[in-house]
């Protein structure tokens, strides 16, 4: 969509039904197709030459850069970090081990509970994975130079600051 369109069609949205309009229109309706642009091309590449999706890779990388040395968490502290639920991470756990990125290991510390660990395959998709990952972000933003950049990433926290 190009600015003029936008435009176009918010003037429509205030003129025929002006109650639904808010000038926050003119950033968030951008900012949507953004980040669907930006999601929809991450989990291509992911599904496309890895099989997986961008949340199964946010847990595998949860585990190998929040786990400590030994890549490990528990269920809970995995899904506080990736805001899921307890059942929608117990699913996603389960592939992840079906395909052998991830096994459970038994507590030590509560003979009650399992923690979650990295295995060394998930650990070489990760590190792979990531890297095509990264060639997609930058051409997501290729358009934004270095001080663009740090003015959106201050723009951002703004926004996630706010309640």
């Amino acid at each position: 969509m190009k600015i003029e369109e936008l435009d176009k069609d918010l003037e429509q949205i205030k003129k025929k039904t002006p109650h639904l309009y808010s000038d926050i229109f003119y950033v968030s309706v951008p900012f949507h197709q953004f980040y669907k642009k930006l999601l929809g091309d991450a989990d291509s590449v992911l599904k496309s030459n890895y099989g997986i999706s961008s949340i199964e890779l946010d847990t595998l990388a949860c585990l190998y850069y929040s786990g400590g040395d030994n890549c490990t968490l528990s269920p809970t502290k995995l899904s506080e970090r990736l805001l899921f639920s307890s059942s929608s991470l117990s699913k996603l756990l389960k592939r992840l081990e079906k395909l052998e990125y991830l096994i459970r290991i038994p507590n030590n510390e509560d003979k009650r509970s399992t923690l979650v660990k990295l295995t060394q395959k998930g650990e070489e998709l990760l590190l792979k994975a990531s890297v095509a990952l990264k060639i997609s972000d930058e051409k997501c933003f290729e358009n934004l130079d270095k001080k663009d950049i740090i003015h959106l990433k201050e723009i951002l926290f703004k926004l996630n600051s706010s309640k």
